[in-house]
């Protein structure tokens, strides 16, 4: 029984994980008609500049929240910035094309953010995770530890979920959008849309490390730990 419970709350979290993947890839199918291919990999960029800043920039006497928390906020404004350069710079010039067209270009993008962060950080395997909480933080609930980073992550997937179920659901500025992939979006909202799926991109991606035992910018998989 033990077993089986240990089980359910990693499969919570795993799942947590997707849905956080999965919203943001309906935010923008629902509200502006793109089937965004790009969505792992902004994610991945996003969390290798939150990496970057949590390994590389953060200096030895810092705190370890401090160093977290810079890190957090830096790849989730690294991806809203990068949802915004990519509304305002590309879809919102494609918006009355095919959905084909939508979906090649993010194929495109896609292979830009591979390619640069293979430039930036090379091809190699990275074994060096980023704790959204203490590792030391555990609550227990029937005879089974749970991480306070599980409990984030599953918190985190369960409120932005009925969030967005709300925001589609009851904003006038999304009806149109959200009842038709190929309405076409207001300016602002298609601009607010992007943020808010690149924030949940690089929210999966950053809680994913939690997860993985190493992570490569050429791959979106990578070799569990034991």
């Amino acid at each position: 029984m033990a077993a089986f419970a240990a089980y359910t709350i990693i499969g919570l979290s795993l799942g947590g994980i997707f849905s956080l993947a999965a919203l943001g890839i309906v935010l923008i199918y629902r509200t502006t008609g793109v089937l965004n291919f790009a969505h792992g990999a902004m994610g991945m960029f996003s969390t290798f500049i939150a990496w970057q800043v949590f390994y590389g920039w953060s200096h030895p006497f810092w705190p370890g929240w401090l160093s977290t928390l810079l890190a957090v906020i830096a790849g989730l404004v690294f991806a809203a910035a990068m949802g915004l350069f990519l509304e305002f710079a590309v879809f919102r010039w494609v918006r009355t094309r095919e959905p084909v067209v939508k979906a090649v270009i993010t194929i495109g993008v896609l292979l830009a953010l591979q390619s640069a962060a293979s430039l930036i950080w090379k091809n190699n395997q990275y074994h060096l995770p980023i704790y959204l909480a203490p590792q030391t933080l555990t609550i227990t609930i029937a005879d089974v530890p749970i991480g306070a980073n599980n409990i984030v992550i599953i918190v985190a997937a369960i409120v932005l979920a009925f969030g967005l179920g709300a925001f589609l659901r009851y904003t006038s500025s999304a009806g149109p959008c959200a009842r038709s992939p190929t309405a076409r979006p207001r300016p602002r909202c298609g601009a607010c849309r992007w943020d808010a799926s690149a924030r949940s991109a690089g929210c999966s991606a950053a809680s994913s490390r939690r997860w993985r035992g190493s992570s490569s910018p050429r791959s979106s998989t990578s070799t569990p730990r034991a």
